[in-house]
């Protein structure tokens, strides 16, 4: 999600590094909260998305991502990394481009 917003010029010449911000922020977000449900995941991406790269998801990606780290943060929790390393090397689709 941040990749796209990157790509489109949102974020600012900082972007990069609030791209590496956020997934510290979900790194420790995950640690510290445990059985998150995806809404709670989607809320936090999409404040931090809207504050910090100025973009509002509404095309439903936001809940598909969030259920798929919380998927593969239990995965990695039950020993799983290996499949779950291989469900990330599977093609993903095409992203969309954004209109601004």
């Amino acid at each position: 999600i941040s990749q796209v917003a990157i790509e489109n010029g949102m974020g600012g010449p900082q972007a990069r590094e609030k791209e590496q911000w956020l997934v510290g922020v979900l790194e420790q977000y995950f640690a510290e909260n445990g059985n998150l449900h995806p809404d709670e995941v989607a809320d936090l991406i999409a404040e931090i998305i809207d504050n910090e790269f100025d973009t509002i998801i509404e095309d439903g990606s936001l809940g598909q991502i969030s259920a798929l780290l919380c998927k593969h943060y239990q995965m990695c929790k039950e020993g799983k990394g290996n499949e779950v390393l291989q469900s990330l090397s599977q093609r993903l689709p095409p992203t969309r481009t954004l209109r601004v």
